[in-house]
């Protein structure tokens, strides 16, 4: 990936990743149903490109299954290269009826003034943080500080990385709305995600 960045080969490898999104949100569709939303990850680059917003609305016109259901991810230190233009690019995919997710959350510098004013629907909190859930204090307290400014700006929450059903306990019990990692599922191919849900590969 640091390479794909540094060479610029992200943009199209993330274009390729939007459309198959989309295209495997349609077949599930057809096939009866779809998750409730699949989300992939922008790149800084792609937010500076200029084609991309109107690309999505193709990719979502051709794939009428993922309107609603496609989630756009950026990390915190991609959203503050250029706040301006971040937000601006943001408000835009939020018109297309995308939500917007902040990967990453606490491993960045990121302004709490700029944070309440950019239009994202959920913080995901880094696994730096949930790993050391149930064997560091200072883990958990950042973890309760993340979820409680959350609710205070009105975002839901999601933890990453978690493993242990004790982390789960943990944050469920603090109030976390959601949470993914090896504990739920391994990596799988889309034909085993339509398994999971009942389906069949298209």
């Amino acid at each position: 990936m640091p390479i794909a960045e540094q060479t610029g080969q992200i943009v199209p490898i993330g274009y390729w990743v939007l459309e198959e999104t989309c295209r495997w949100l349609q077949a599930w569709h057809d096939e009866g149903g779809a998750p409730t939303y699949a989300a992939v990850n922008v790149s800084v680059l792609q937010l500076y490109d200029p084609a991309l917003v109107g690309r999505l609305r193709t990719l979502l016109d051709d794939h009428p299954a993922a309107w609603g259901r496609l989630v756009v991810e950026t990390t915190e230190t991609a959203m503050m290269e250029d706040y301006d233009h971040t937000r601006g690019v943001l408000l835009e995919l939020r018109g297309l009826g995308l939500k917007v997710f902040v990967d990453d959350f606490g491993t960045g510098y990121s302004s709490l003034s700029y944070l309440r004013r950019l239009p994202v629907d959920t913080l995901k909190i880094d696994q730096v943080f949930t790993a050391e859930l149930g064997s560091s204090e200072e883990a958990l307290f950042v973890v309760r500080a993340i979820l409680a400014l959350c609710r205070s700006l009105g975002l839901t929450t999601l933890a990453e990385g978690i493993e242990l059903e004790a982390q789960a306990r943990i944050l469920e019990a603090d109030g976390c709305d959601a949470g993914q990692g090896y504990l739920f599922a391994r990596p799988m191919e889309p034909a085993q995600v339509g398994a999971l849900f009942g389906r069949d590969e298209p």
